[in-house]
């Protein structure tokens, strides 16, 4: 984000000592005053285009996020469904052998009963999990749970990262540290959180007993990682030198999307980039419009009024309008500087700048210039 906050400032830094060198080169005052209108114009178009893809791409992220939560749904729904029916069957059948007159059959059938019970409620609380939001917990909570449960844990950076990418990085860390209580159990775990340029990094070493086995990189849970970083460009790395476990992640910052989706923007996402385009909109066009006000009011020559070179000046004087137009990006041509010339607009929109010049020397109307005639290079 910060290399891409870097171009576009370079890009705007150089349109605009384009336009200045434009300036310099031709002297019109109107070829800068439009560039610097485009150049706005376009800046404008980009940063409402920006927040559009930034509310697509997060709508994009509930739409899988809610596929997510149906397919975990549908999936408790079955194991509950078969192997529940499965261990109360169990159940039912060590009830009965509890009822035998045989004491080590009675006995034997307790035990299978309460083995069963205890089946089912490990089937709840495994269900109960697989029904929340994988990412729910935060980082901090994982850590916190694992040191609990004994863990020696050391933890070096800080997370400052979007709600995405933070809940993937609480995967990453859940992963590292499910591999760590596998194969090196007790043993010191280093977590380093940090950010190099549009990446989040995300490290977890692990410290191996001297026979343990390492984790492979090839691993159900490293596979299923790594599924999930290839769908929105991320990386994994996943190594083991001389006793340590380096499980290392690449995460892009930008908003995590997979290259493959392309939902179409919902109704509530457009109305949202409309909602925050409508005040800069707004503001624009009050400007505009006061603008044009301003520069327009009492400076503008009545279609009807007719100056021609030889008019009297009390004559001209009485069809010109009492002020002269204030926007002057016309340069005017030159005169003899006896001569009292003075400029007015004709009512052009947006900037009502002068395109009439009215020159009079003595008591006599001595030129009359159409602005807009003059070329502007």
């Amino acid at each position: 984000m910060r290399a891409t906050l870097q171009g576009v400032g370079v890009l705007l830094a150089a349109a605009q000592a384009a336009i200045v060198g434009v300036a310099v080169v031709t002297g019109s005052a109107v070829l800068t005053v439009l560039a610097e209108i485009a150049l706005l114009a376009v800046v404008g178009v980009v940063a409402v285009a920006a927040r559009y893809r930034a509310l697509r791409q997060r709508f994009a992220q509930l739409r899988r996020d809610a596929a997510d939560a149906v397919a975990r749904q549908r999936l408790s729904d079955e194991v509950h469904d078969l192997i529940g029916h499965e261990l109360s069957l169990i159940g039912l059948q060590a009830g009965l052998l509890e009822m035998s007159p045989d004491p080590e059959v009675a006995r034997r059938g307790a035990a299978i009963r309460h083995r069963a019970a205890e089946a089912v409620a490990t089937l709840h609380d495994t269900i109960r999990r697989l029904d929340e939001d994988p990412g729910h917990d935060d980082l901090q909570t994982v850590i916190a749970r694992s040191v609990e449960a004994g863990a020696e844990i050391s933890v070096t950076g800080t997370e400052s990262w979007t709600p995405e990418i933070s809940r993937m990085s609480v995967m990453v860390v859940r992963e590292g540290l499910t591999n760590a209580a596998r194969h090196a159990p007790g043993r010191a775990v280093h977590i380093h959180l940090g950010t190099t340029d549009d990446t989040a990094v995300i490290e977890v070493v692990t410290h191996l007993a001297a026979d343990a086995d390492a984790p492979t990189a090839d691993g159900r849970g490293i596979t299923a990682l790594r599924r999930r970083l290839d769908r929105i460009g991320g990386e994994v790395f996943a190594e083991t030198t001389e006793g340590v476990h380096r499980l290392t992640t690449r995460i892009p910052l930008a908003d995590p999307v997979p290259a493959a989706a392309s939902p179409r923007p919902s109704r509530k996402a457009l109305a949202g980039v409309l909602r925050e385009a409508a005040l800069p909109l707004a503001v624009t066009a009050a400007l505009t419009v006061g603008v044009y006000v301003w520069s327009t009011a009492h400076s503008t020559i009545d279609d009807t009024a007719v100056i021609t070179v030889g008019m009297s000046r009390s004559e001209a004087i009485r069809a010109l309008p009492p002020r002269q137009a204030p926007v002057r990006l016309i340069r005017s041509p030159a005169r003899p500087a006896s001569w009292d010339c003075r400029v007015y607009s004709n009512g052009n929109f947006p900037l009502g700048m002068a395109t009439v010049q009215i020159c009079l020397d003595g008591d006599r109307v001595v030129r009359v210039t159409d602005l807009a005639e003059i070329p502007l290079l």
